[in-house]
């Protein structure tokens, strides 16, 4: 991004991509400079989930918590955030644990027991 700028009701953006110049014209930018986890409401600390300085759940690689049994997927463990690797979550803890899971979706995250 190279500036923006706003003209009457239009906000205009230029850019550069692959050393070319170019603008973007819209009626809003919207900026995300950041990405904050849905855990505050969860009470972790009553069942004793572990969650790092940011407030973003502790995985492993097989995506368990420090509490045996439960698992945390999708951008509730401060992984990437696409629908898709949360489907891919579900796929990896149900070929790891063996069990069936109960699912718990808190805004597109998810806990399983």
């Amino acid at each position: 991004m190279l500036r923006v700028d706003r003209s009457g009701h239009a906000t205009v953006l230029q850019v550069q991509v692959a050393e070319r110049d170019t603008s973007l014209q819209g009626s809003h930018l919207l900026v995300a400079v950041g990405r904050a986890p849905t855990t505050d409401t969860l009470n972790l600390a009553a069942a004793g989930v572990a969650t790092d300085a940011r407030g973003f759940i502790q995985v492993n690689d097989r995506l368990e918590t420090n509490i045996p049994g439960i698992w945390a997927l999708g951008d509730i463990n401060g992984g990437p955030q696409y629908t898709h690797v949360s489907l891919d979550d579900y796929r990896i803890v149900k070929v790891k644990s063996g069990v069936k899971l109960m699912t718990v979706s808190v805004k597109k995250s998810l806990l399983l027991f």
